[in-house]
């Protein structure tokens, strides 16, 4: 009886059963037990089983493996009664023995269910109407991180947060009037974490009563994708908004020349000509340099420039010779600490932020006074930068901004001055290049003082 049987592998079909399966000889010794079946009665092979169940030295009266064939029939257990079933195998009058052990029609259920989610990918609960649990699969003890026998036994309310027990009143009072419910609440695992569960149950009857069937699936991470969508839909209608708001005002005031000069010219009075053409065209290039800063910033969020260990110092004052003129015209100084960090970053990303800071310490400055720009490494009692980063300050002399803007002025075309040029999108630059490595910046600004960037920039090892 080694290997198959007609084809079929018996012996792993019945090594996988749950119930003691034993194989019998003509003899009625057994020949093979399955795993339940020594876990049930012990190491039998060699022996007949009127022997090793009740120490007797001749066969029952009524053996299923009698001369009248194979059969059926109810035995009394320790347990209780239970059902002996015998079913020839093979072609040498082998006999399959089956034991059905106990059980009440509640776990019979409960078996049925267990084997049919055991191998479901959702955590599946069974649970009284009182919150007690009888029985979960594997998914359930991986998201919960309990074992089986942690979580059998218990009541749903152990495993809640408060805030999710004042839920509960509500799903029995949908079990009761609809025979299911469905909610999202948080939920809780011993090491403190929390996740957010869609939870759905299903009221069952059996002749014992009523019982639960519950899934919970994890969506914390589907629904933190619908709120940065959400918050990302805020943004774009705000972008959209303020880019229309900021396109008006040029091109309102270049149709208002080009319409005037139109009539100027075309009743034959050429007088003030050239100066309506050289506001057309101080409109024009506004419109153009907006343009240009409006690409600037959706191409941060397109492109993956490769990254590299760059040297901070050489960095500031690269990007202070590209200011050369605006330097020279203001007078402006940068000072440059001797303790800067090497930073792992896309020189062009780098670049990006230091020319948009030292720009607008040179366009905001104060009126009668030269520029001052220093850049250093913050001191322990100003920042506490997370592990593998660097925090750097870029600090000026300008007349700094006024209170409660330190936050504004990081949003698109918002300006610290309303009387000063410039597109109000360089802020948003620094800040959209810095998130985009993992860092923040924040500004801290006494007006009439000057303001103090804070940019926190991965470090390069080493």
């Amino acid at each position: 009886m080694e290997g198959e049987e007609g084809g079929i592998p018996w012996k792993e079909i019945v090594e996988a059963l749950a119930t003691p399966v034993s194989l019998h000889g003509p003899d009625r010794t057994v020949v093979y037990q399955n795993p339940a079946h020594r876990k049930a009665f012990g190491s039998a092979e060699g022996r007949q089983c009127h022997e090793f169940l009740w120490g007797r030295a001749a066969p029952c009266a009524r053996c299923p493996l009698g001369p009248e064939g194979p059969a059926a029939r109810e035995v009394d257990l320790s347990g209780g009664r239970a059902l002996l079933t015998a079913v020839p195998f093979g072609s040498d009058r082998a006999v399959v023995m089956e034991w059905m052990g106990p059980r009440s029609p509640r776990e019979w259920v409960l078996e049925t269910l267990h084997r049919a989610f055991e191998v479901a990918d959702t955590a599946m609960f069974v649970e009284e109407l009182n919150g007690r649990i009888l029985d979960v699969n594997r998914a359930a003890e991986a998201l919960f991180g309990l074992p089986r026998d942690q979580l059998v036994g218990r009541t749903v309310a152990e495993l809640l947060p408060p805030e999710t027990l004042e839920l509960v009143p509500g799903v029995r009072e949908d079990l009761a009037r609809r025979g299911r419910f469905e909610i999202e609440a948080w939920q809780s695992r011993p090491d403190g974490s929390r996740f957010l569960g869609r939870v759905a149950g299903v009221l069952h009857r059996d002749p014992e009563g009523e019982f639960v069937v519950v899934t919970v699936r994890d969506v914390t991470a589907e629904r933190l994708e619908k709120e940065v969508l959400a918050e990302r839909n805020r943004e774009l209608e705000g972008f959209l908004y303020a880019v229309a708001h900021d396109l008006r005002g040029p091109l309102g005031t270049a149709r208002g020349y080009a319409a005037l000069l139109e009539e100027r010219l075309r009743g034959g009075r050429p007088e003030g000509a050239e100066g309506m053409c050289r506001q057309l065209r101080i409109q024009v290039d506004r419109l153009g340099g907006l343009l240009e800063d409006l690409l600037a910033f959706a191409r941060l969020g397109a492109e993956r420039p490769a990254v590299r260990d760059l040297d901070l110092a050489a960095a500031c004052r690269s990007a202070w010779a590209d200011l050369g003129l605006r330097v020279e015209e203001t007078g402006a100084e940068l000072a440059v600490g001797a303790s800067l960090p090497r930073v792992r970053m896309a020189p062009v990303r780098l670049h990006q932020v230091l020319l948009n800071l030292f720009g607008n310490a040179l366009r905001y400055r104060r009126l009668g006074v030269e520029p001052r720009v220093r850049v250093r490494r913050a001191g322990q009692e100003e920042a506490d930068p997370k592990p593998g980063y660097a925090c750097v300050v870029v600090e000026d002399n300008g007349p700094g901004i006024p209170q409660g803007m330190e936050e504004r002025v990081f949003q698109l075309f918002v300006r610290g001055s309303q009387e000063r040029k410039g597109s109000g999108m360089g802020l948003a630059i620094v800040r959209r290049v810095v998130a985009a490595e993992g860092g923040r910046v924040w500004l801290r600004s006494t007006p009439g003082e000057g303001c103090r960037f804070y940019l926190e920039l991965p470090e390069a090892e080493g």
